[in-house]
């Protein structure tokens, strides 16, 4: 408030100045004596007031690739330094390189809201999808080298709710009897898995990351969310910080996005096998 009456006050201080030179130059046009001395000549204007009122505009921070953020009056520059990416030779989508059809594409590119009416089916995915081997051992990977900070999805629970439903028992790929963002959530591991992997394919991993974003776009969470929506952006947003430290802004938005989705999921009822009633709960640390 004192900022606004301070800014105010000089608007008017300024305002009241241009009346004055108004005023003086309808003088001048009037005057009729050549070189008389008049007060557009005699004194220069005081500009101290728009120093300040430009003083008190704040900082404002510019990247190679166009970024623009405002950091406000009182920002240092020692807090601006880390604002914006250091590195500004590093490509701003780490997905430019992967190579997918424009169906995928185009639900990538609609992430995270994806399309309340989506032309395209899941079974788009079909061809991307690992053996089961290959994807038991990326998951197995993703659960040593990075679910032991958070572990959003039990091991027991992707095994049952997501492997299952996309290998059946014959270990042939479908995706017909699992959710476009349970399938999200599958790829997402398949990418954080292959950050860490022995033979590790950063082509690979960027691939299985666009499909996550692709596969979260085909029901749109504006029409529906659950908890594998949490749980698939909550792992995108660990890929992002775990293989890009360029992409802050996007890391925070995900993160608020991902616990606004959370506040809407109700804990799931569910019933095991044995018949014993089970609630299971997301739990979100700060």
């Amino acid at each position: 408030m004192a900022q606004a009456q301070r800014l105010a006050e000089q608007v008017k201080s300024l305002n009241s100045k241009i009346r004055g030179l108004e005023a003086a130059l309808a003088e001048e046009k009037a005057k009729s004596t050549e070189g008389e001395n008049h007060t557009l000549t005699s004194a220069a204007p005081d500009d101290g007031g728009l120093k300040a009122v430009s003083e008190a505009i704040g900082s404002l921070s510019l990247g190679m690739d166009g970024q623009a953020k405002y950091h406000g009056e009182s920002a240092g520059a020692e807090y601006l330094q880390d604002l914006l990416p250091r590195d500004e030779s590093e490509p701003s989508k780490q997905m430019a390189r992967v190579d997918l059809p424009h169906e995928i594409l185009a639900l990538m590119h609609a992430f995270p809201f994806g399309f309340k009416e989506s032309p395209y089916s899941k079974s788009i995915f079909i061809r991307y999808l690992p053996t089961k081997q290959r994807a038991m051992e990326l998951a197995v990977t993703y659960y040593d080298s990075v679910a032991w900070m958070y572990d959003c999805i039990p091991s027991e629970d992707f095994s049952n709710s997501i492997l299952t439903p996309i290998y059946g028992a014959d270990g042939y790929a479908s995706t017909d009897a699992i959710h476009s963002h349970r399938l999200a959530v599958f790829f997402m591991i398949l990418a954080n898995g292959n950050l860490y992997d022995s033979h590790c394919d950063t082509l690979a991993a960027e691939q299985y990351y666009a499909l996550a974003r692709a596969a979260l776009s085909v029901d749109s969470i504006l029409v529906e969310v659950t908890c594998a929506t949490v749980q698939a952006l909550f792992l995108v947003f660990r890929f992002i910080y775990n293989s890009s430290q360029a992409d802050k802004e996007e890391r925070w938005m995900l993160t608020g996005l991902a616990t606004r989705v959370a506040q809407v999921v109700r804990p799931i009822k569910f019933y095991s096998s044995a018949g014993t009633t089970n609630l299971r709960y997301l739990a979100w640390t700060a």
